[in-house]
């Protein structure tokens, strides 16, 4: 594979690391309020605790889902599970903008969620793998229940991420296939189309999703205890 261009996007690696320092100063913040609270419900404490205490489970969800970003970008960068590789000419890239913008009005699919934002001087470099892309200097992560449509000058990934509280998220990404890479396009296609039979077909894919979501009752429980212990009154 060609050397891979730097990331002009948000670095997954760098949110990670933040949501990281965010999270062991909320830690050591609950701590110190806590010590501080000694079994007391009155003051502005309590209510601090909770503001914190919320930062914390949001930075710890943070944290968990960007490390898995920066482990896929990592794994990119090396190669491993590159499916397709081309540049976009500066003519194609202009072009492909003006038809996104249209296909955005129409409203097709939903919104590109892709910023394309790139600037065409030099050509933009596409990279997929098989469970993220790369377009222009933006990195985004792609699981394997994505449905790929690949037409005659751009292909789309469309993800649906199930939401228990309400609508599901749908995400759109939608970039251009440069000038004789459509067989690289369609090598994509059929190896997410592969690659979501035999996840559906693996049992253990229900048991992690059944673990995630045992994880995220744990925390909700132990945030509810806290509740419980120093915001009633």
């Amino acid at each position: 594979m060609r050397a891979f261009p730097k990331l002009t996007g948000s670095n997954p690696a760098r949110r990670r690391n933040l949501a990281l320092a965010v999270l062991a100063v909320a830690l050591v913040a609950i701590f110190l309020a806590v010590a501080l609270l000694n079994g007391k419900r009155d003051g502005p404490l309590p209510w601090v605790l909770g503001i914190v205490g919320t930062v914390a489970v949001y930075a710890l969800v943070g944290a968990l889902v960007w490390h898995g970003d920066a482990r896929r970008f990592s794994r990119m960068q090396r190669g491993e599970g590159v499916l397709a590789t081309w540049t976009v000419s500066a003519t194609e890239w202009n072009r492909f903008l003006e038809l996104n913008q249209r296909l955005d009005r129409e409203g097709k699919g939903g919104a590109n969620c892709l910023d394309l934002t790139a600037p065409p001087d030099k050509g933009v470099e596409v990279v997929v793998s098989d469970n993220a892309i790369y377009v222009g200097g933006e990195f985004h992560s792609i699981e394997k229940n994505a449905t790929v449509v690949v037409n005659a000058t751009y292909m789309e990934f469309r993800q649906v991420i199930a939401n228990p509280n309400g609508s599901d998220y749908r995400h759109l990404f939608r970039f251009p296939i440069a000038a004789g890479a459509q067989p690289q396009a369609e090598r994509v296609r059929r190896a997410y189309a592969t690659a979501y039979r035999i996840a559906a077909a693996d049992p253990r894919g229900k048991l992690y999703i059944a673990l995630g979501f045992a994880v995220f009752v744990l925390i909700f429980v132990i945030w509810g205890v806290l509740e419980e212990v120093y915001f009633k009154r």
